[in-house]
């Protein structure tokens, strides 16, 4: 269990998150913007699609899931399980 995770900033390169996945051991990787807010998240093969459709230079914005649920610590698990089932 990863208990200490990086984010990559919504402005980094793939070339900076394929640096990024060979430094630590995670596949996923959630990309922030300049507040903190989650953009998205940058998976492993989205990474590697991305680096050979769209090149080392490309954003990883361009190669990221979008859209990511957020789930506050205070909302109750039972409740957003229902909200979420179909997304």
């Amino acid at each position: 269990m990863i208990s200490r995770f990086e984010s990559l900033p919504s402005t980094a390169t793939l070339d900076e998150a394929a640096q990024a996945l060979l430094r630590t051991t995670q596949h996923e990787f959630p990309i922030v913007d300049d507040g903190g807010r989650l953009r998205g998240v940058l998976t492993r093969t989205g990474l590697v699609a991305g680096l050979q459709q769209r090149g080392a230079q490309a954003p990883v914005m361009e190669a990221m899931v979008a859209n990511i649920p957020v789930v506050r610590d205070h909302e109750k698990l039972c409740i957003l399980m229902k909200l979420y089932q179909t997304v």
